[in-house]
């Protein structure tokens, strides 16, 4: 109907003006085309896992993190992006036709795999489980944290006991300090800790704040960034 229009062009001009915001400070380049992809990644065993949290200017440097990897990745990508329910879907749709990964929204009891990326759903909490020997995804209904929901300390505070050194933990851009407990949780447990560099981000806050907690191993450009996943999953 007209209002499920309305909200699919009011969150196509919300997509456009944070592409906007971050090419004009990070990059100029041309629109970036989708593009058909006709085999995507095999299910591969899962050796390391992604945490990718992002909020404030997020979504388009996600793409260009995935789009830089290789689709022989040999660790599944977890990415907790601040957004409502519409829009993670939305957002999980928009990059699966753009990277050579299946991309899909998590749901409950979705087994990881590597070469695969899945999109914390909005409205609920993502964390990360073990069921019958295998890594799963886990969706709860608690409180919201930060006022976040989903949160990415939750996702990386749950995933950091199970996956210890085997787990990289990325903050994007953002406003806030959700993801600085995740973060410093993955530190303690042995894993990567990456932050993307304050000066290259819509909104500092988020990276800047495990920069000061002490809970950043590398601080990188978002292209670093990709090629620091590359090196160790592929």
């Amino acid at each position: 109907g007209e209002i499920s229009l309305d909200i699919k062009t009011i969150q196509e001009e919300i997509f456009s003006k944070i592409r906007q915001a971050y090419r004009a400070k990070v990059q100029v380049r041309p629109p970036l085309k989708e593009k058909t992809v006709s085999h995507k990644s095999p299910l591969l065993p899962a050796e390391h896992v992604v945490i990718i949290g992002s909020s404030t200017g997020g979504p388009p440097v996600v793409e260009d993190i995935l789009l830089a990897l290789p689709q022989s990745i040999k660790a599944p990508i977890i990415i907790v992006q601040h957004m409502p329910a519409f829009f993670t879907k939305t957002f999980a749709q928009r990059l699966d036709r753009l990277v050579p990964f299946d991309v899909k929204e998590a749901y409950e009891g979705a087994v990881l795999h590597g070469g695969s990326v899945y999109i914390a759903p909005g409205g609920k909490h993502l964390r990360l489980g073990k069921k019958n020997g295998s890594s799963v995804c886990l969706l709860t209904d608690e409180d919201p944290v930060h006022g976040l929901k989903p949160s990415i300390d939750v996702t990386m505070q749950s995933a950091a006991p199970l996956f210890k050194e085997k787990i990289i933990g990325i903050e994007l851009t953002g406003m806030g300090k959700d993801g600085q407990s995740g973060m410093k949780d993955i530190k303690k447990h042995g894993g990567l800790t990456l932050v993307q560099n304050p000066y290259s981000a819509v909104i500092a806050s988020m990276p800047q704040s495990v920069i000061d907690a002490g809970a950043a191993d590398e601080i990188l450009s978002p292209k670093q960034i990709a090629e620091k996943i590359n090196s160790i999953c592929s």
